[in-house]
């Protein structure tokens, strides 16, 4: 058996491999390390470390094991760095390795081109500033994942621009009802239109019964009244954003989004049955799937990577995409966020 050429650890940041056959061919054809001026090949660790346990380069006073204890001690996260570095060099793509950078790699081959990657393990937390600093970096980029067990899942992050094809409609003025969670639209007309048109509520008895995200924003475009039966009495707006906060703490979150979506065109309709906030149509609910399951945030929120995992999962389980909407004091951001298969 021929014995693996050995290179020397010149420093914690990089190895030399001296110029050889192997050295040009690690270089030109497999995208291994650079060369410098006198044609030797100079790797950086994690490249060293595939090279060592792949039996392709030997390393002067360390076999694998050593060299591996010695770049954890040296390297933050090394551990996980290596894990996806391993993976993806075995599934024949080539990786640059970014220093100071908000990434950890550029990846390039196969289907992905030219794509940023961050890496972080499953009981790190996920802050969303953080998401929105690297879409701000590249505006798409991909997350590397790597669970307790070594198993490493792909996340895909982009901005989208959600726009859905319904047209803004004049309706008659209506009389809803406060039923205790909901409004109730005895009106057949307003209730009717506001079905018809624009998808508003669903059939109680001969009217419709609003959510009360619907009737908040109907209420507050002066669509609808609403009266509350034990008072006999109107509720004002902000009343009732008041009343809705009891039950529904994140009620403002969510109405800022609702009008941000129902601007854009889209039908928006409650989430719940899949553990999401919205599911969002582009077109009539009637004859379309939802193409959304959206998810308000605030830019403060932090979480952890199972909480992701879990969206993303039943999203492509029931063909929908994730999207989550990303809200501080003047700006709304969305996000989409796909399970990758490499």
């Amino acid at each position: 058996m021929v014995k693996p050429m050995i290179a020397k650890l010149e420093s914690n940041r990089e190895i030399l491999l001296k110029k050889s056959n192997l050295s040009n061919r690690l270089y030109s054809k497999s995208g291994f390390g650079k060369l410098d001026k006198n044609g030797n090949l100079r790797l950086k660790p994690l490249e060293a470390a595939y090279l060592l346990e792949n039996k392709k380069i030997g390393l002067e006073n360390m076999d694998f094991q050593s060299f591996f204890e010695h770049c954890i001690k040296t390297h933050p996260r090394f551990e996980i760095k290596y894990l996806v570095f391993r993976d993806l060099r075995k599934r024949g793509y080539l990786l640059e390795i970014l220093e100071d950078s908000l990434f950890d790699f550029k990846i390039k081959g196969k289907q992905i081109k030219n794509q940023y990657i961050t890496i972080s393990s499953e009981r790190d937390e996920l802050s969303m500033r953080k998401i929105l600093s690297f879409l701000k970096g590249s505006n798409i980029f991909l997350a590397a994942i790597v669970d307790e067990e070594g198993d490493i899942t792909y996340y895909s992050f982009s901005d989208i621009n959600l726009k859905g094809g319904i047209r803004k409609n004049v309706f008659p003025r209506g009389e809803g009802i406060l039923l205790g969670d909901r409004v109730a639209i005895f009106e057949k007309n307003c209730a009717k239109e506001l079905l018809e048109k624009e998808f508003f509520g669903k059939t109680f008895s001969e009217g419709t019964q609003l959510s009360f995200i619907e009737a908040a924003y109907l209420l507050e475009k002066k669509i609808i009244d609403i009266i509350d039966p034990k008072e006999d009495k109107k509720i004002r707006f902000k009343e009732f954003i008041k009343l809705a906060r009891k039950t529904q703490p994140d009620i403002d979150y969510r109405l800022r989004v609702y009008r941000d979506l129902k601007e854009r065109g889209l039908i928006i309709k409650t989430g719940f049955k899949f553990g999401t906030h919205f599911r969002v149509y582009k077109n009539d609910p009637d004859l379309h799937h939802a193409e959304y399951l959206v998810d308000v945030v605030n830019e403060d929120f932090v979480t952890t990577w199972s909480f992701l995992s879990k969206s993303v999962r039943l999203a492509h389980s029931v063909k929908k995409e994730m999207v989550f909407a990303i809200i501080n004091n003047k700006h709304i951001g969305y996000i989409r966020v796909s399970w990758m298969r490499i």
